[in-house]
């Protein structure tokens, strides 16, 4: 487990809902790209190396409905938010054992893969560009939002839980209701 060199900033909610809805909007292959790579960013928190690397073999839908990655070279248990579960399993469920994020290439970490990629699909109307950086960013900042214990999100990270003090600028502060409930717990630990 190691901590990043710098931190990139994370998309607000307002841009990743904007930068969704551009790249659903997006024809043919691009949308696929565009949705594939911020399910594996944003949805799973996968790095760009492991972005690469994720084939169609690695996707696993559970029962539960939840999407599970098994990317290679990690041990990490990843699941991939709510929110973009239905991008990956529609990509587990295609035929053969592709890429999942540009399928048709086919070596795992071809020049340039991302770079050339985003930037022949340059978000429109003042949107900012998609970065495998930002998209983990915002994935490891919403979960630190959600107040998700750090373990499980250094764990699911691949991270110290001391590497995700770097993100903690960004996490909005709680109001006081929030605060007190959660010191306080319930009455009913107290009694244990």
């Amino acid at each position: 487990m190691t901590a990043p060199e710098t931190v990139s900033p994370p998309y607000s909610p307002a841009q990743l809902g904007r930068l969704r809805g551009w790249a659903e909007h997006l024809p043919g292959q691009a949308r696929t790209d565009a949705l594939m790579l911020m399910a594996l960013a944003c949805g799973c928190g996968l790095t760009s190396g492991e972005v690469a690397a994720v084939r169609t073999e690695h996707l696993c839908r559970l029962d539960c409905g939840a999407v599970v990655v098994a990317a290679p070279g990690t041990e990490q248990l990843i699941v991939c938010r709510a929110a973009w579960e239905d991008v990956l399993a529609h990509a587990a469920h295609q035929p053969g054992d592709r890429f999942v994020f540009r399928p048709r290439r086919t070596a795992r970490h071809a020049k340039n893969l991302f770079s050339s990629w985003t930037a022949r699909h340059a978000p429109t109307g003042g949107l900012p560009a998609l970065s495998v950086r930002r998209l983990r960013s915002s994935w490891i900042v919403e979960l630190l939002s959600a107040r998700i214990d750090l373990g499980v999100v250094a764990a699911a990270a691949g991270m110290s839980t001391s590497a995700l003090a770097l993100y903690q600028h960004f996490v909005p502060v709680l109001d006081e209701s929030t605060a007190v409930a959660l010191l306080r717990g319930r009455p009913d630990e107290q009694a244990q």
